[in-house]
């Protein structure tokens, strides 16, 4: 549920404004969405929301903010922020780390509260993440709110709302939140992720959103000339393919594809063109 209404001088003021804690954050920023006008209520033991993005920085993912209230109705539950793998593009369920504090450390009114995460995660530049948040101890009305900007104001990563039994459905808009991350050690950006794993988990994908048979036979062979390119190291016909592939998928968009599912598609195929260029400095 969406809380349409709280629609605060506080957040108004906020939405031109940087994070305010970066400065006693460790680390150095890297991904940040900071504008919000409206609170998306967590309720529920379950991830309601999530923001995925897509590390800029190889090291340690310390830190994370976002921007949290108290909601309407106040319950005596602690506020959980996780950081989760992905898979095509969305939430994966595996969580890679938590952090978590006490309803009194919840502003009343939105604002930008600090996560310490634990353990501290080792990233990789160019990988999507998923950040999430949870109340482990409400199962009734609103307790917390995480603010969010409608639109697509980050446009290397997500909203999301999971919604049982469907699972993660992507949101018309985009969480606030900046991580952290610390380079020291880190050495030069990583590798990236297995390409022909990630190029599994989008054709995996394209199954799962029953698309027209026609259509999902086109884009399934596009992605099989990816994959044909990558055992030669052929990075430059690769990323062709994936843009024939993001330009089928943006055509399609409101027709024989839904907007939801050209979103999801549009977000794992900008992970796979990033995970490509990463390959192409590599060699």
């Amino acid at each position: 549920m969406i809380n349409m209404r709280r629609l605060s001088i506080v957040a108004l003021a906020a939405v031109l404004l940087v994070v305010p804690g970066a400065a006693k954050a460790q680390g150095t920023p890297d991904q940040s969405q900071t504008l919000y006008n409206f609170g998306a209520i967590v309720t529920g033991p379950e991830a309601s929301w999530a923001q995925t993005f897509r590390a800029g920085l190889s090291g340690s993912l310390e830190v994370v903010d976002v921007v949290v209230d108290t909601g309407e109705d106040v319950s005596d539950s602690p506020l959980v922020v996780e950081l989760q793998s992905t898979s095509g593009g969305e939430p994966s369920g595996q969580v890679l780390a938590t952090a978590s504090i006490p309803l009194d450390m919840v502003p009343v009114d939105a604002e930008w509260v600090q996560f310490q995460l634990d353990p501290v995660v080792p990233i990789t530049a160019g990988t999507l993440y998923a950040l999430t948040v949870r109340a482990p101890g409400v199962s009734g009305d609103s307790s917390f709110q995480w603010w969010f900007q409608q639109g697509d104001p980050y446009p290397d990563g997500g909203g999301w709302n999971f919604d049982q039994p469907g699972g993660w459905t992507a949101f018309g808009g985009e969480f606030a939140f900046q991580t952290y991350v610390n380079q020291a050690g880190a050495g030069v950006p990583g590798a990236p992720p297995d390409l022909a794993q990630r190029i599994a988990e989008l054709k995996a994908l394209l199954e799962r959103l029953g698309l027209p048979a026609s259509l999902s036979d086109r884009l399934q062979r596009l992605l099989d000339r990816v994959l044909a390119a990558l055992p030669p190291g052929n990075t430059a016909r690769a990323n062709r393919s994936l843009r024939v592939f993001g330009n089928r998928v943006a055509a399609q968009r409101g027709k024989k594809l839904t907007l939801a599912q050209a979103r999801r598609l549009s977000t794992a195929t900008r992970g796979l063109r990033a995970s490509l260029a990463l390959k192409r400095l590599e060699r």
